[in-house]
């Protein structure tokens, strides 16, 4: 178990990556300094490397309604990311991310918890991915960035985050 300062409105359940074989070190080289976004010591490059499966769950959610809810469902162990990317979630900065195409388990996983209260849903669309930097608007992703687009393997583990906890499922 794993207890983190910040508390959050909404529970979530995410997939952490423990090993990615270095690409999200490497592939942090390639964005300056400069290009990215910070306020109040939060955003920048990600610290955190995982793939929400669902955020926006009522904090009156457990481990134990994740559990039950995900019984029986495969679990993955691994993860396949395939292509960079950048979208807008914010008027403030744009988000670099390496897009997640694999396991088809990971989509099920979030139909599975949408059964579970979520009044803090915010992207009905599950486009799964891993946040590598938050980074100002100006700045354009170099087209070079594309050199680095081969499939990654991604382990780690799924984990319940609620109330300034977190826990592996």
């Amino acid at each position: 178990m794993l207890t983190f300062k910040e508390q959050n409105k909404y529970a979530w359940v995410q997939f952490k990556i423990t090993d990615d074989g270095g690409y999200f070190n490497n592939f942090k080289s390639y964005i300056p300094e400069d290009a990215l976004y910070r306020e109040e010591n939060k955003y920048g490059m990600e610290k955190n490397p995982h793939v929400t499966v669902l955020y926006g769950l009522d904090n009156n959610v457990t481990l134990k309604d994740i559990r039950k809810t995900l019984w029986g469902a495969e679990i993955p162990k691994s993860l396949v990311g395939f292509g960079i990317s950048e979208f807008t979630d914010d008027n403030r900065y744009d988000v670099v991310k390496l897009d997640v195409i694999s396991p088809r388990s990971l989509w099920l996983l979030n139909d599975l918890l949408c059964s579970l209260p979520v009044p803090g849903m915010t992207y009905p669309d599950f486009k799964p991915h891993m946040t590598v930097a938050y980074v100002k608007k100006e700045w354009m992703m170099p087209k070079y960035i594309g050199d680095l687009v081969y499939p990654v393997r991604l382990y780690g583990y799924l984990e319940f985050c609620n109330n300034g906890v977190t826990e592996e499922i």
